[in-house]
């Protein structure tokens, strides 16, 4: 499988929503306009992040240091946006699809990511008015084959609604935003982290390799 971010949003129509601002972010890196320094703090969190004690075992976890210091937005534009250079994002709709809508930079034929919410007509309207909505030839949905090996999507956007009911074993993160600050939301991030840690290391074998070997 491809990597697979997956971000769960608080609010998502809504002025300023958190869907917005991190699409907005996203369309920063994709344009390579990220500030150096944030670029270098963002490597050493991770960096301090990743290395020490695992946060539900005795397990001490040692990452390469040499590797996420040596990360460039080269890197990223590859990696995540399945392209060798910078450019703006496309917006792709999917006709008689009105939850989905696919995202890919014009400097590449893959596309990299998916919003999945309620209804996508507020989000076009208000949101991407200044984009031009290219419709797909192919009317499938984006979501519902996110989990094949072949899905070319690293990054998978939606609010806590799609996300309950939903199986997968890709994401390889997860983010939340403005999310678990009530008690309903605690449980929810809890439950989420449950579903999606899960694993296959061996096809139809879920669990560590460790335990597996």
């Amino acid at each position: 499988h491809n990597p697979l971010i997956l971000t769960l949003v608080n609010s998502v129509n809504t002025e300023d929503s958190d869907l917005e601002l991190f699409f907005r972010e996203i369309e920063k890196v994709a344009k390579d306009e990220i500030d150096n320094n944030i670029f270098t703090q963002a490597k050493n969190e991770l960096q301090q992040e990743l290395n020490g004690k695992c946060e539900f075992d005795n397990e001490t976890l040692e990452i390469d240091d040499e590797i996420i210091k040596s990360l460039t937005s080269q890197d990223i534009l590859e990696c995540v946006f399945n392209a060798s250079s910078k450019g703006n994002i496309e917006v792709l709709k999917i006709p008689g699809n009105k939850q989905e809508l696919v995202f890919k930079l014009v400097t590449s034929e893959k596309p990299f990511g998916l919003i999945k919410i309620g209804d996508i007509s507020e989000w076009i309207k208000n949101k991407l008015k200044s984009y031009q909505i290219i419709e797909r030839f192919e009317n499938e949905s984006v979501f519902r084959n996110i989990n094949k090996d072949d899905s070319d999507i690293t990054l998978l956007m939606g609010s806590r609604a799609f996300y309950e009911g939903w199986d997968s074993n890709r994401p390889n993160i997860l983010l939340y935003i403005n999310i678990g600050k009530g008690i309903d939301a605690r449980k929810f991030v809890l439950q989420s982290i449950g579903r999606g840690v899960r694993i296959e290391p061996i096809p139809h074998k879920r669990k560590r390799l460790q335990y597996l070997y």
